[in-house]
């Protein structure tokens, strides 16, 4: 969610998805899992207020180049060579999914919902 002068956007990205009945935890951890474990170790850092609570699971930062073009980066590092840092928005990340799903990644795949 964006807020600033007014201004909520949300926007939602699917990664990947699962449909079949016969998909198991060993079928994620040999295809989409390493590549999303490793997309959200460089887009998830998180910031805490004092008190502990996280108030951002990490932030989107959008860059203007010095020939007017716009880059955008999740990851926290230097600025781009040359670019002026434009907005830097909070972000949030969820996973979701539907009961097998959870039971699959909680270890419990095959057991009655």
């Amino acid at each position: 969610i964006l807020r600033g002068q007014g201004v909520k956007k949300e926007l939602t990205f699917a990664i990947g998805e699962i449909d079949c009945t016969k998909d198991t935890s060993e079928v994620l951890r040999k295809s989409l899992g390493p590549k999303i474990n490793d997309g959200l170790n460089r887009i998830v850092n998180y910031t805490r207020n004092v008190d502990g609570e996280i108030t951002s699971d990490g932030w989107l930062s959008i860059y203007i180049l010095d020939d007017g073009s716009v880059q955008a980066s999740f990851e926290n590092h230097t600025l781009p060579y040359h670019a002026k840092l434009y907005l830097k928005v909070p972000i949030r990340v969820f996973v979701t999914g539907d009961l097998a799903f959870y039971a699959m990644v909680l270890g419990k795949e095959g057991q009655p919902l």
